[in-house]
């Protein structure tokens, strides 16, 4: 265990659950391979709880934090600056040697981490982008941004139930990649959003 003194700096998760996560070990490795004065925690915050600790981390002027669900958009009125390709948000598989105007993409989930690589993947010229959305209260939502999307760029962006097998199929056949946002793999939920017989050698996920 490295020495933690009055200068090492609070770096964090937040999130709901949050301590099945792994960044602490991963940060923190980072960190001591690095030589940075640094110390990575998770901190399990219920959602009435968000505004005062975002408060209070800032107050005691945090070094930095990453957020996962339920919160990755419940951040944006605390932020004093958003980037322009943030206002739709951003990802990117470039690291992986993928370019993605040259697919075809399904997405399952129209969260927080969907929306992120929906934006950028229009943005960055991919002209057909599917949404699978499961048909609940939060559905119109989900076709209000693929509408917002597309306004705004050149994609087709349209979203259909996944919930509905005749049409999972059909996206993730129409998909040269696949890219799974839903929250399953969260904690101890292992199932699989596509059943193995619809996925093929040449699809990517």
């Amino acid at each position: 265990m490295r020495k933690i003194t009055g200068h090492t700096k609070l770096y964090c998760l937040l999130g709901h659950p949050a301590a099945h996560s792994i960044s602490p070990a991963m940060h923190n490795a980072a960190f001591e391979a690095q030589g940075h004065d640094g110390v990575y925690l998770a901190f399990d915050i219920e959602p009435d709880e968000f505004p005062q600790a975002i408060e209070g981390l800032k107050a005691i002027h945090l070094s930095g934090m990453n957020l996962t669900m339920p919160y990755k958009r419940d951040i944006i009125p605390f932020l004093d600056e958003l980037l322009p390709t943030a206002q739709l948000c951003q990802d990117s598989l470039s690291d992986m040697g993928i370019q993605p105007q040259d697919h075809s993409i399904t997405i399952l989930g129209a969260g927080g981490a969907a929306s992120a690589i929906i934006a950028q993947a229009a943005i960055d010229g991919v002209r057909e982008i599917r949404i699978g959305k499961r048909r609940n209260n939060t559905y119109d939502e989900a076709l209000h941004f693929a509408k917002q999307v597309s306004d705004l760029t050149h994609a087709s962006v349209t979203v259909f139930p996944m919930d509905e097998e005749d049409a999972l199929r059909d996206a993730v056949h129409e998909a040269s990649l696949l890219i799974n946002a839903t929250n399953v793999g969260m904690e101890e939920d292992l199932r699989t959003p596509v059943p193995a017989s619809m996925l093929r050698k040449d699809l990517i996920v």
